[in-house]
């Protein structure tokens, strides 16, 4: 039995080495070879002895007149001792390989723990720097869903959707998504001031006339669409654009529709 629970240490010791590494788990190692160095040792001392008391008329050691049956019971109770004494080296390696191991793990759990929130923090800081770089170079007119929208508005009608991709595409971004309705006014008031009339903008949405679905720039279903007439969506094409009117209201008549991508339009919505 305790040859069993000896060799159940050594695994986990080769165990601690093969995890951790370092010199410790080899110096546990030494000190379970020489445990179980001294308990064979024991163990066989203890089987002579049983056979000595199996057999009364058998002399035990050295000397011609043999030992007497209390000088034999003297040397199995020094045996015990020595047995429990062991007992209790192998009880305590065992408890200073448990404790080990859950210092180790603890320690390890603690700088996980530790490097997630560094992690965290340092992607929270990023994105204030970014947003504020963004802003400092005019490509966050509006701040949504920790995303910068702009836009490039064009006096002439000179861009068509894959234009307007284009003009996006050269600064990082993309032709932007809308999400929601507070979102879409957002968009329209940083749209509305760059010309002197109603103005038509792309955005990165597409429309499917025949089902009636709109998606964004990322195929996802869109989460929120405002056809700006009740025509829409119109069978004329795939490319949304937003139709944004000088004043902000009323807002009834302003909102998306969906035409051919080679229309010319002012300008687009870009997201970063």
């Amino acid at each position: 039995m305790t040859s069993l629970i000896i060799t159940s240490f050594f695994v986990a010791a080769i165990l601690l080495g093969n995890v951790y590494g370092g010199s410790r788990p080899r110096k546990i190692c030494m000190r379970l070879n020489s445990a179980v160095e001294s308990v064979e040792i024991e163990e066989n001392v203890e089987l002579e002895l049983l056979e000595t008391l199996n057999e009364p008329n058998r002399t035990v050691g050295k000397g011609k007149r043999g030992r007497n049956r209390n000088e034999r019971n003297e040397e199995i109770r020094l045996l015990n001792d020595r047995l429990k004494r062991f007992e209790e080296r192998v009880e305590k390696i065992h408890w200073e390989i448990r404790m080990d191991v859950n210092d180790k793990y603890f320690g390890i759990e603690k700088k996980m723990n530790q490097m997630n929130e560094r992690i965290l923090t340092l992607a929270f800081k990023y994105d204030q720097m970014r947003m504020e770089i963004l802003k400092a170079v005019g490509k966050c007119a509006v701040e949504y869903l920790g995303r910068c929208f702009y836009s490039h508005v064009h006096l002439e009608r000179d861009v068509d959707f894959d234009d307007g991709r284009a003009l996006c595409e050269a600064d990082g971004a993309k032709a932007a998504n809308i999400y929601s309705k507070q979102h879409l006014i957002d968009v329209m008031a940083d749209v509305r001031p760059k010309t002197p009339a109603s103005t038509y903008v792309w955005t990165g949405l597409q429309a499917y006339n025949k089902t009636g679905e709109v998606f964004l720039n990322d195929g996802k279903p869109a989460p929120y669409v405002k056809w700006w007439s009740s025509g829409f969506p119109g069978p004329g094409g795939y490319a949304v654009y937003l139709d944004v009117f000088f004043e902000a209201t009323p807002i009834t008549y302003q909102g998306m529709g969906n035409t051919t991508p080679t229309w010319k339009i002012h300008g687009v919505v870009c997201e970063i």
